[in-house]
């Protein structure tokens, strides 16, 4: 018996570092997740998708790829019946292996024929780019990526500013960086292209059109459709600007770039109000006044420049067509200490049914190291209700996600500016003192009528054959879906086999001991199965996690933080401590990136809803590895002064 239980405890060793091994290469973005930037959002139907980046895990906090297609269900807030407060993360799309996962791009959305267009973006630093430059496509029906040859004047860029038009069918991209991580035949310093891309998505046709006429270099700024003139105007600003010499210095705030698509022409106003700092790596949107009498210009964050190189934790609107801007959080009048503001860049920005900005992820420059997760619980996710929240006590911009809310109201702060009421009717209807052109003054008293595009294609009819959704495609039909099978019978088989090389050698010894005697018999050992699809459950141990009673009310005015509804405090709960079942739904595991870890990371989790600062203070020991180094170095060593470099390192001075 002795014999028996040696040879049992080494076969229980061997499982269990099998199943480790499993668990520890197949880190859930759902259970596990800890931060997320880089990425690319776009909503369709009741989903807003997600695609490329990187992130980090809870207890592997190395950088890694998102090598998935995801989506956040627009239609609940509720996992597992427990109420999140935001929009649920799903898993369970197709990406091929063929297809990128870049850092920096931009998906273009087609609701009408419901589609996803990803464009631009560059490839991880241990990566090289594709031999040539593809257009690629997600067909949300069919579940399924593809790939077009775009024209060979359009060449991709990364990190520059871009939108879609859904009545119109066509998307714009402005500036964005051409370096080694876009085109492996890159040679020298980056470069920032100076053109307005626009891609016609019903007839697949592109146009390379000239940018602002100060023939300057743009990336890493914001790009707006704005409903005014016949045909609608685009306004761009922020990010970083570069001159013919390769000196780059940050972008305006306060000169607002606008192209009238009708004219197919460039004007620039000036904005005055609460001038928000110069900054890039932003995000933001926009909503429109029920009557159209005014369209106004959400923003969250970024990097920031020279002494502000750390970056923002900060939300301002710009309102059209007044061009004034008005700073919404911190609140007016609230004094926050810069220990108690957790700026982020990186993040993206999407507009839910017109009403609420839905912030998600993004990188904090003040914690490179990865020594706090941004609200695991929600997935990095924060909701901008842009209409205002209305606590009965107060109105505040951060708020829960209500999958129902789908009308835009005038905020007071606005309202205050322009008059009007909650519907429009704005009183004020042009700059202070006026507008810098007179066709801006003519462009500006027309809006647009927009009215509903006609899909080129028809949506499939749903069988019960075919089935309402990706999931029910078939037992093999996704990545994810093949692995949730044949991992846990893979790993079923290997256990069995360690299992049952030790009962032949442990029957062979007893044989040996007792002589020629005949065993007892026995009834067959009893495995659990799994009330899915009868496969074995895998286990693997996870870093225990250490459980956290009811969350305290935190003061709406208290920065980074929120006042919400009771949901978000009912604890108790746990931050996912015990065992991880491998999910049934998962694509491959995540691109790892260059780079090694030292120290171990737990977390506490918070309410979810919060505001974009508001992080995970974890306990931390070691060093971490940081994110991408491109554009980073400001927010590690901020330059002593509003210095700029030219291509070849030598500095100039921002007036130059």
């Amino acid at each position: 018996m002795r014999l028996f239980s040696s040879d049992l405890r080494v076969a229980a060793v061997a499982v269990l570092a099998l199943a480790t091994s499993v668990g520890a290469q197949q880190d859930d973005p759902v259970n596990d997740f800890c931060r997320r930037w880089g990425h690319e959002s776009a909503v369709i139907g009741d989903r807003l998708y997600i695609d490329g980046g990187q992130l980090n895990f809870q207890d592997n906090p190395k950088n890694f790829t998102n090598t998935r297609l995801l989506f956040h269900d627009l239609t609940t807030t509720k996992r597992n019946d427990e109420e999140v407060g935001l929009p649920i993360l799903e898993t369970n799309l197709t990406k091929q292996a063929e297809f990128p996962s870049l850092s920096g791009g931009i998906l273009w959305a087609d609701q009408a024929n419901a589609r996803l267009y990803q464009f631009g973006g560059q490839w991880a630093e241990s990566e090289t780019p594709e031999a040539r430059f593809r257009l690629y496509s997600y067909d949300v029906y069919g579940n399924q990526w593809s790939a077009r040859d775009p024209d060979k004047s359009i060449s991709r860029l990364a990190y520059g500013a871009g939108t879609s038009v859904e009545h119109l069918g066509r998307a714009f991209y402005m500036g964005g960086w051409m370096n080694e991580k876009t085109d492996r035949n890159w040679v020298g310093p980056r470069a920032a292209s100076n053109k307005l891309l626009m891609y016609d998505m019903i007839g697949d046709k592109w146009t390379n059109s000239t940018g602002p006429s100060d023939q300057e270099g743009r990336a890493e700024g914001v790009l707006f459709y704005v409903p005014f003139s016949d045909n609608g105007m685009l306004a761009y600003f922020g990010g970083v600007r570069v001159n013919s010499r390769g000196v780059e210095r940050a972008g305006s705030m306060s000169t607002i770039d606008i192209f009238d698509l009708a004219g197919n022409k460039w004007y620039t106003q000036n904005a005055t109000g609460d001038i928000p700092e110069p900054r890039h790596r932003f995000c933001g949107g926009i909503a429109t006044a029920e009557d159209g009498s005014s369209s106004n210009i959400y923003i969250y964050g970024g990097l920031g420049f020279g002494a502000n190189a750390t970056g923002f934790d900060d939300a301002y609107i710009l309102s059209l067509p007044t061009f004034t801007w008005i700073k919404i959080y911190p609140a007016k009048g609230i004094v926050r200490e810069e220990k108690d503001a957790y700026p982020k860049f990186d993040m993206s920005c999407a507009v839910v049914k017109g009403s609420q900005l839905v912030i998600i992820g993004g990188q904090y420059s003040k914690d490179l190291e990865v020594t706090s997760c941004d609200v695991p619980k929600a997935w990095g996710v924060h909701n901008l209700v842009m209409s205002k929240v209305d606590t009965g006590k107060t109105a505040a911009y951060w708020g829960s996600f209500d999958p129902k809310r789908d009308k835009y109201t005038i905020p007071d702060d606005i309202i205050d500016v322009i008059g009007g009421d909650a519907y429009g009717n704005a009183q004020v209807k042009s700059p202070d003192p006026k507008f810098d052109s007179a066709d801006l003054d003519v462009l500006f008293r027309r809006t647009v009528t927009v009215k509903p595009r006609v899909p080129t294609r028809t949506a499939p009819a749903v069988t019960a054959s075919s089935g309402a959704s990706t999931e029910e495609a078939g037992v093999f039909s996704t990545p994810g879906k093949r692995a949730a099978i044949l991992v846990p019978v893979i790993c079923g088989i290997a256990i069995l086999a360690i299992l049952g090389f030790f009962a032949i050698r442990w029957y062979r010894r007893k044989k040996r001991s007792q002589g020629f005697q005949q065993p007892h018999d026995a009834p067959p050992p009893q495995y659990k199965q799994d009330s899915n699809d009868g496969l074995a459950d895998v286990h693997a141990t996870q870093h225990p996690q250490e459980r956290w009673e009811n969350l305290p009310q935190l003061d709406a005015t208290s920065p980074g933080h929120q006042t919400y509804p009771d949901a978000f405090h009912t604890g108790p709960y746990s931050d996912y401590s015990g065992t991880i079942h491998t999910p049934r739904h998962t694509s491959p595991p995540p691109v790892e990136l260059g780079g090694s870890v030292y120290g171990t990371l737990s977390r506490k989790p918070v309410p979810a809803g919060s505001p974009p600062g508001t992080p995970i203070t974890p306990v931390v020991t070691g060093h971490f590895p940081p994110p991408l180094l491109e554009g980073l170095m400001q927010a590690r060593n901020p330059p002593p002064g509003p210095e700029m470099k030219d291509r070849g390192g030598n500095r100039f001075s921002e007036n130059l």
